[in-house]
């Protein structure tokens, strides 16, 4: 998909310099689709959330993918935290008081992202998963993908990161889970 300049959704396909419709390289999502439902078998469509690119909340971001949402109690109020990979260059953070929006940018840039002694030897950062224990401390997860050998061996690995009281930054070093399969 792509936004308009309207801000409405354009679902299409990409096309190369001939005109002919090519693979898909996910390059265009910028939105991320919110569904809601009371009993997880009757859903409605709560509308998108525009993440990434000028018409987005991460005006920073040029990609939206692989989402995932957290609720915490912070200081007595219930807050929601968009978790999204930046293409594979990162993982950002959108926050709000409401699981369907408005989504606010508090940090500005990546939470995560590759250049960091923490991701050396990191060609793509993506897939974010995120917990919040019963004793309220988040955790972030992600995929690292590492190459060997000149992109001849590609490796895979978790990261597993604590994350502060504020669901917004990193705390101490990722721990990497050996994942040789999961690509």
């Amino acid at each position: 998909t792509s936004v308009n300049a309207d801000g409405s959704l354009n679902y299409d396909y990409e096309y190369d310099s001939t005109g002919q419709i090519k693979d898909n390289s996910f390059a265009q999502v910028k939105t991320i689709n919110v569904l809601s439902s009371d009993d997880m078998v009757n859903w409605r469509n709560e509308g998108y959330i525009r993440v990434a690119g000028e018409q987005g909340v991460a005006t920073w971001a040029s990609n939206s993918w692989a989402p995932a949402v957290a609720h915490k109690t912070i200081n007595g109020k219930e807050k929601f935290f968009l978790y999204f990979a930046n293409g594979g260059s990162g993982i950002g953070v959108l926050t709000s008081d409401s699981p369907v929006g408005p989504w606010k940018d508090e940090t500005g840039e990546l939470l995560i992202k590759g250049g960091t002694p923490e991701s050396a030897g990191v060609v793509w950062l993506f897939d974010p998963a995120v917990f919040v224990d019963d004793d309220g401390q988040g955790y972030l997860v992600l995929r690292e993908v590492v190459f060997r050998q000149a992109r001849k061996n590609i490796r895979t690995r978790l990261a597993l990161l604590k994350l502060s009281d504020d669901m917004l930054h990193t705390e101490g070093e990722a721990q990497a889970i050996d994942a040789p399969a999961m690509f």
